[in-house]
Formats: C-alpha cells, sequence, structure tokens
C-alpha cells in the first residue's frame, strides 16, 4: 500500500510541475497566456500598462484595442503627456485625433500637475504647423476655458499677480461667471511682488485666451507697475501674442481717475472709492487742466506725470467745473492700499 500511494504521490506532481516563485515569468506551455510587448490584456491590472505601451496601441488593427487604449490613457497621469504630444503629430489622423482626445481629457482631471503639462502640450499643438492637430488642440482647449480660466487666475496670483477691481460704483464693463461664482471685473495687475519674470506671462495669455474662448470681447487691461520685474522684451512678446490687450505701464503711486476720452480735455468720467481725488473732493465731470504745476494735454501727461511722485506726495490739480476754475489738492495713494502714506518728515 506504501508503494501504491508513493507512485499516486508521483503522478501528483509530475501534473502539477516545478514550483515558480510569484516574480518568475512563465515558461512552457503557460508561455501563450503572457501578453505580447504593447498588447493590451484585459486581465493585468493598469499600472503595470506604460503609457509608451498604450500610446503604441492606438494605431491597433483593432478597434476594441484603441478604443480600450484611448480610455485608459484618458484616465493616466502625468507620465502620459509627453507619449502622448509625440503621438499627436502622427500622420495617421486616427492616432492624432485619439492623442487630443485623451490630453483633453486630462483637462478635467483634478491632477493639476496632469492638468498644467496636458494643457502646455496642446498650446504646443494649436502652435504646430500641422493643421490637423492644430485645429483639434485649438478645439480641446476651448472646451475648458472656463477651468482653463480659473487655474490661469490662480497661477497668476500664486506668482504676485494680482486683480484691481472695478470699485466706482457703476456697472462692470465685464464679469465672467464661473461655475464657482468668481468674477473678473477690473485689470491684471503686476508690480513689485511678481515673481514670474518674463516666462509667466504666459499665464496672462492664457487667462485671455480662456476669456476669448467663452466669447467674451472686452477684456481687462493689464498694468505693469514700475519696479515689477518683467524685462520690455517680454511686454513685447505678450502684446504681440495678444495684438487687442492693452498692456500699460504706471508708477507706483495713483491719483484714482479715468476717463473715456484719452485725448483733450481731460474730462473725469470715473473716481474710485477712498482714492487720491475722491478725497481731494473731485468730480465726475470735472475738466483737468492743469495737473503739479503743468498744463495739461491728455490722459498720457497726467500719467507720466503722476510716475514722477512717490506713494503720499502731495499734488495740486485745477479743475474746470460749471465754468469755474477749482484748485484741489490731493494726496497719492499706492496701488495696493486705501490709505495714503504718510509723507515723511
Amino acid at each position: 500500500m506504501a508503494a501504491i500511494r508513493f507512485l499516486m504521490l508521483l503522478a501528483i506532481l509530475s501534473a502539477i510541475g516545478p514550483a515558480r516563485g510569484g516574480d518568475e515569468p512563465a515558461q512552457g506551455a503557460n508561455a501563450a497566456a503572457t501578453t505580447a510587448p504593447g498588447k493590451s490584456d484585459p486581465g493585468r491590472p493598469d499600472k503595470l500598462e506604460s503609457p509608451r505601451a498604450l500610446v503604441a496601441q492606438l494605431g491597433d488593427p483593432r478597434f476594441e484595442i484603441r478604443e480600450e487604449a484611448t480610455r485608459k490613457l484618458e484616465l493616466a497621469g502625468l507620465d502620459a503627456v509627453a507619449p502622448l504630444l509625440e503621438a499627436a503629430t502622427s500622420e495617421h489622423l486616427e492616432i492624432t485625433c485619439r492623442a487630443i482626445r485623451a490630453l483633453g481629457a486630462m483637462l478635467d482631471r483634478t491632477d493639476d500637475a496632469a492638468f498644467d503639462a496636458s494643457e502646455l502640450a496642446l498650446e504646443k499643438l494649436e502652435a504646430s504647423g500641422n493643421r490637423s492637430a492644430a485645429r483639434r488642440a485649438a478645439a480641446a482647449l476651448a472646451m475648458h476655458s472656463v477651468r482653463r480660466w480659473n487655474r490661469g487666475m490662480a497661477r497668476f496670483k500664486s506668482l504676485g499677480g494680482w486683480i484691481k477691481v472695478n470699485d466706482r460704483g457703476e456697472q462692470p464693463a465685464q464679469a465672467v461667471q464661473t461655475g464657482a461664482e468668481n468674477a473678473l471685473a477690473g485689470n491684471l495687475m503686476i508690480s513689485r511682488r511678481w515673481k514670474g519674470g518674463d516666462s509667466g506671462l504666459i499665464h496672462v495669455q492664457r487667462i485671455i485666451r480662456a476669456l476669448e474662448d467663452m466669447g467674451h470681447i472686452n477684456f481687462p487691461a493689464v498694468y505693469v507697475i514700475d519696479g515689477a520685474d518683467v524685462a520690455p522684451q517680454g511686454l513685447a512678446q505678450l502684446r504681440q501674442a495678444l495684438p487687442g490687450l492693452r498692456v500699460e505701464a504706471r508708477g507706483e503711486a495713483r491719483l484714482g481717475v479715468s476717463f473715456e476720452n484719452l485725448g483733450r480735455p481731460c474730462v473725469v468720467s470715473g473716481i474710485e472709492r477712498d482714492s487720491a481725488v475722491e478725497r481731494a473732493g473731485m468730480h465726475r465731470g470735472d475738466t483737468i487742466v492743469s495737473y503739479d504745476g503743468e498744463k495739461l494735454d491728455d490722459f498720457s501727461q497726467l500719467t507720466e506725470i503722476t510716475r514722477r511722485h512717490k506713494v503720499g506726495d502731495r499734488v495740486v490739480l485745477e479743475v474746470l467745473r460749471n465754468g469755474d476754475l477749482i484748485s484741489l489738492e490731493a494726496q497719492l495713494s499706492g496701488w495696493e492700499e486705501s490709505e495714503p502714506k504718510p509723507v515723511a518728515k
């Protein structure tokens, strides 16, 4: 009986075959179950499929393999962006479409790093010489304009940019409502606290592009305050990229007054709350004829005179009101404060 049991045990062991560790590749008859490189294995965990392997499947002759690879790439993260960008420039139209579809899907993700990388990739495609890819990339970006505006604003502010909100008690010329009920009703400000340099100006472009895609035609101006860390070349490139955008230089001091007509005469159309001119007693409809002892010709001259002064300086303005010439003294404030700094003694 013992001999019989021994022979039965040998037969069982022979049927099972030699034991293998969990990390050892399959051999022999089980090799047929191993997926060939670049092929999809429905039973294999997604994390074992590299983005490049999935991108290679976008050109597979089988529709279900192409569709499954696209779906997985839409859910992939940062590592998939570079191979998708390469695939999007393919001469094969379907591969281009699927790659851009996956990049566009990443703009819906909460992963900021993947969002930033996919947005940059789509921007490169939009600016490329591949007209088919450029057109589809532009459409993908336009479909996510609200998220791009929100993200662009967040990045702009993180670099030290800020928004000077229209506070004149008037209906804003433009307000952009998003799902989070955010509104942009003012100007984009770049001052001494700006940490983005010239390269950070790309976020201004993204904000304006997103507004364009939302259908807006009136855009905020960009005020660059003296001392901000941006070079003339960077501002020139910004103007070239967005020809309709107003990019204006300003000094650190301000009056808080605006004009509808920037030529002559200088008729005041807006006065900011708690500004230097409001505290001085200026009214809408006043015509400024003299500023700091100089006869005033136009708004640009007023801006240049203000740039020569510091925050807290006192200036005299002569205004024409209802036919009477009135002299007003104003203490200049700064862009980022509601009260002027005291004059140094």
